[in-house]
């Protein structure tokens, strides 16, 4: 089986869709190689594919407060993208890119092995579960990627946007944590 390492050595060079044409880099997944927890996102928007990073600015640090909260270190968690480029003006990813960008994602997942991932948004949520209701239906709840336990809930950005959601992200961490550590929050 390959290593992280070797998969995003072979990624970066990766130009299976349009989205790599016009994007500064491949922004590959980082953090623990062995992370019981993988967080899966939407897509770098231009901040994160000038970093590098999955997620970075207002929405990266909401995210690193959420893990706080949660007694969870970023350096223990495995942060990846469902795409690994920047779409023009930061859209939703088209249905082609998500399919061409996929395998890369089942890689890190054979490669990582976690016991549990949070797909924050909409998007993730779909290209895993293969499900078409929306986060408000799906949240609060475990669902299961193969053996890996799954839960869904609202991307960091909507957070920003729409503050009344964060007691739901909340929630769902308290879930997550409760069954990670059996914790009773």
């Amino acid at each position: 089986m390959l290593s992280i390492e070797d998969i995003s050595k072979v990624a970066v060079g990766c130009e299976r869709c349009s989205l790599r044409q016009n994007s500064k880099q491949v922004v590959f997944g980082s953090g623990d190689s062995k992370a019981r927890l993988m967080v899966v996102l939407e897509a770098p928007d231009s901040k994160a594919a000038e970093s590098g990073e999955p997620i970075f600015g207002e929405a990266g640090t909401l995210l690193h407060n959420i893990f706080a909260a949660s007694h969870i270190k970023r350096e223990d968690v495995y942060i990846t993208n469902i795409v690994k480029c920047n779409p023009p003006r930061d859209r939703t990813p088209k249905k082609e890119e998500i399919v061409a960008c996929r395998s890369w994602l089942d890689l890190e997942i054979a490669a990582i092995r976690p016991d549990y991932i949070v797909l924050f948004g909409l998007t993730p949520t779909r290209a895993i579960l293969s499900k078409s209701d929306s986060i408000k239906e799906l949240r609060g709840k475990w669902h299961s990627f193969g053996e890996i336990k799954v839960l869904c809930t609202y991307e960091p950005k909507t957070l920003l946007k729409t503050p009344k959601y964060k007691k739901m992200v909340w929630d769902d961490f308290k879930l997550l944590m409760k069954d990670m550590e059996g914790l009773d929050l």
